[in-house]
């Protein structure tokens, strides 16, 4: 998963994309950093955000993210697994697909997704 720890101008000179995300969220969370990844020869950006205890991932991609949520399955790697849906939220925004996972409720991800719309 390097580079890791990126920040929003690193990522994205990295990536040659646009990063277009708010520096701080509802809940008092701010961005802590970011990183990419390829999935099957696209890039995957991957936003990070915290309040102090809890850690939000926003997931950045054009295309939807296909989530596994049986936790043993194998997975491949760069993809992304979930142990249940209540702390996952994906949207469509700006011709881009967002996937926000974070340990919070389920009302607070939508509050928080509204930021990025």
């Amino acid at each position: 998963m390097d580079p890791d720890f990126l920040s929003t101008k690193e990522l994205q000179e990295s990536t040659d994309r646009p990063v277009q995300v708010p520096e701080t969220l509802p809940g008092g969370f701010i961005l802590e950093s970011s990183n990419f990844f390829i999935v099957d020869g696209k890039v995957v950006n991957h936003i990070r955000y915290t309040d102090g205890l809890s850690v939000l991932s926003i997931f950045e991609t054009r295309r939807p993210v296909r989530l596994k949520s049986d936790p043993f399955s194998p997975v491949k790697p760069g993809s992304l697994q979930v142990a249940g849906g209540d702390h996952v939220l994906r949207w469509k925004a700006r011709d881009l697909h967002f996937t926000l996972l974070g340990d919070v409720s389920r009302d607070s991800l939508q509050t928080i997704s509204s930021s990025f719309k």
